[in-house]
């Protein structure tokens, strides 16, 4: 069985995908976790209205290092201060953070 919990780890790590960030939940301390940052774009067909499309920031964190994560915290990376918009966790090891500059 795969160790998610290792993998993650080994994707995080800075010498792989990772960058080092500092992630300030609400209400409590910063703390030090990598990320990998994304700008993902899509386009969904078929579905909604036609012509809408999203593109923006992601954060791929490790989920035990943003169990508590919400909208309205903050990530900063590489100089940047991000928003967390949204927090979607996954069953693999990771979760996803939308983030805005806004």
């Amino acid at each position: 069985m795969i160790d998610l919990s290792a993998f993650a780890d080994d994707v995080l790590d800075t010498d792989v995908f990772g960058q080092e960030a500092t992630w300030t939940h609400s209400g409590a301390g910063a703390v030090t976790i990598n990320v990998v940052m994304e700008d993902p774009y899509s386009a969904p067909e078929g579905v909604g209205i036609v012509g809408v499309s999203d593109s923006g920031p992601v954060a791929i964190c490790k989920a035990s290092d943003v169990s508590d994560a919400a909208r309205g915290d903050t990530l900063l990376v590489g100089g940047v201060t991000y928003n967390v918009t949204e927090v979607m966790p996954s069953s693999d090891g990771f979760t996803i953070l939308r983030l805005s500059m806004e």
